[in-house]
């Protein structure tokens, strides 16, 4: 099993964080890198799209308003990974800052496990930083 943890400290409250990441499909409004998400059985699945053209299913496993956080899993998609679950958590930090952390868990079927330990790595970096590009203007 591999294991991948990304966080962020942001000099923003933890509410105006989580308010930006907690819809469902809203990864294609901060990520940079989803070109869509749409919200399918009432909402529990998102299918989203990335700019090259890659469709990923995830389910909703967990979802939590007050503790500002929620689980998904991936149902289908191209990538060699089983038995993905990622977690989005946003956390107080003090007056006006927070701490967003991401991070997933999967069984990888690659060759080289190692690589899809740095895309996904590589992935939430970028979106967190993204994310905080966007919070700060």
């Amino acid at each position: 099993m591999s294991i991948v943890s990304i966080s962020a400290a942001l000099n923003l409250p933890a509410a105006q964080v989580w308010q930006t990441i907690s819809g469902f499909d809203s990864l294609a409004q901060w990520t940079g890198s989803i070109a869509s998400s749409q919200l399918e059985q009432g909402g529990r699945l998102r299918r989203l799209t990335t700019g090259d053209g890659i469709v990923i299913v995830e389910r909703l496993e967990y979802y939590s308003e007050s503790e500002q956080t929620y689980t998904y899993s991936i149902i289908d998609s191209p990538l060699p990974v089983t038995r993905y679950f990622a977690t989005l958590d946003v956390t107080a930090a003090g007056p006006g800052r927070s701490v967003i952390e991401w991070s997933c868990d999967f069984d990888s079927a690659a060759a080289d496990e190692q690589a899809m330990v740095d895309i996904f790595r590589n992935f939430y970096r970028a979106a967190l930083d993204n994310l905080e590009r966007q919070l700060s203007t």
